[in-house]
């Protein structure tokens, strides 16, 4: 990402049923047990074809008793999201803590991506600032900050925009627009007083393709991200958190219909995480995550970028904006042995338009992300619960699904 526009700063009272802060008491101190929801992974794809992206929701919460947990999850995909038989699956990886060494705070933050007109100098980014209460955190020795969950939103304009009522080519922006690639990024938290503050970063890269309105629509287009995050504090000897990085291209040299991208191989995708010797377990998650699709100076030097010269009417109309069929970024095998420290994880990234009918142009990709590996002494750790959320929703539609442990 660039130099986001905007910083922002927003106080987030969201913590019930993990250890925050109620009447000068924070409900919470070291010994007692916590559950602790963390997201690993998320994926989407739809059945039938790619489509634009514009409302789009995957996001959890843990219920006020810990007991359980409801998944959302919405996918609307434009106008034609609501083709007969068309749906998206979802999953979301989940595991849930039952740990002693542990304390959470969720929290979320919607920023607002402006128009590209008026921020030319890093398009399509922003940045703000999540302030949290900190005092379920004074007595860990390390703190971190992990992804839960984002919502996308096309249309959140308190009055239309200007485009959704152009005379010569009116766009309605709850149809969303093809994409360039989005990203998050968690940066490390800061202790404030009585607060945490954690920086945040997105970008939602909105890319000009076969529809004429649409793309006269996006210079001017502003569109929101919530991104959900966990504030995760671990303390005791040998409470730490590592860090590390992965990245790699995936490219599509022809399109057509039916075009196979590869997901980055185990290699490209495996992350090492360097620790201290000696805690008895570590707790993974996600802290940025960038998908860079058909971007000058980004993806394989030798991947060239090819679209249709002309759209769906015969008209010269064409672009590098992609419609998406399947998005994940999902953190796997995770391993940690506590004698050496180290803790290895695959973070695979990836980003298609295969299509049964049509794609109207080629992918040259490029996926970067960092992992954060959360060191703590409680050989009593255990698993609430340790799998995959699966849902399915029609366009338009939220879909929820509780989750008991």
């Amino acid at each position: 990402m660039g130099a986001p526009l905007r910083t922002i700063a927003v106080l987030v009272l969201a913590c019930a049923g993990l250890g925050c802060a109620d009447d000068g008491d924070d409900g919470w101190s070291p010994g007692e047990r916590q559950r602790i929801p963390l997201m690993t992974g998320l994926q989407l794809d739809w059945e039938l074809v790619p489509h634009r992206l514009s409302l789009l929701e995957l996001a959890y919460r843990q219920h006020a008793d810990a007991s359980r947990g409801t998944l959302t999850a919405r996918n609307d995909g434009g106008s034609f999201g609501v083709i007969p038989g068309e749906f998206t699956s979802f999953d979301y990886d989940l595991q849930v803590l039952d740990t002693t060494h542990l304390v959470a705070v969720p929290g979320s933050l919607e920023l607002e991506i402006p128009p590209a007109v008026e921020h030319p100098e890093a398009p399509f980014e922003a940045a703000g600032e999540l302030l949290l209460p900190g005092a379920a955190l004074e007595r860990v020795q390390a703190l971190t900050a992990v992804l839960a969950g984002f919502r996308l939103g096309t249309d959140e304009y308190d009055a239309p925009p200007a485009f959704e009522t152009d005379p010569d080519l009116p766009y309605d922006p709850a149809f969303g627009y093809t994409t360039q690639g989005l990203g998050i990024r968690l940066g490390a938290p800061e202790r404030r007083g009585a607060q945490v503050a954690v920086p945040v970063a997105v970008r939602n890269s909105l890319g000009l393709a076969d529809r004429g309105d649409m793309n006269a629509a996006i210079p001017e287009a502003a569109t929101w991200l919530r991104v959900d995050v966990l504030l995760l504090g671990a303390f005791g000897a040998g409470a730490a958190v590592t860090t590390g990085t992965t990245g790699y291209f995936i490219s599509g040299a022809t399109y057509g219909q039916n075009s196979v991208h590869q997901h980055g191989t185990e290699a490209e995708q495996r992350i090492e995480l360097s620790g201290a010797p000696g805690p008895a377990a570590a707790a993974f998650g996600i802290t940025a995550f960038d998908l860079w699709l058909n971007q000058e100076g980004r993806g394989d030097p030798t991947c060239v970028v090819q679209s249709d010269p002309t759209n769906y009417e015969g008209e010269p109309i064409s672009g590098p904006g992609r419609y998406v069929r399947e998005l994940a970024v999902r953190l796997g095998e995770m391993t940690y042995e506590p004698a050496s420290g180290r803790g290895e994880a695959l973070l695979d990234m990836y980003l298609t338009n295969s299509s049964p009918f049509k794609e109207v142009g080629n992918i040259c990709l490029e996926a970067r992300g960092e992992a954060v590996m959360v060191q703590y002494d409680d050989p009593s750790t255990a698993w609430r619960y340790r799998g995959t959320v699966e849902a399915e929703a029609e366009s338009g539609q939220t879909e929820t699904q509780e989750v008991p442990y």
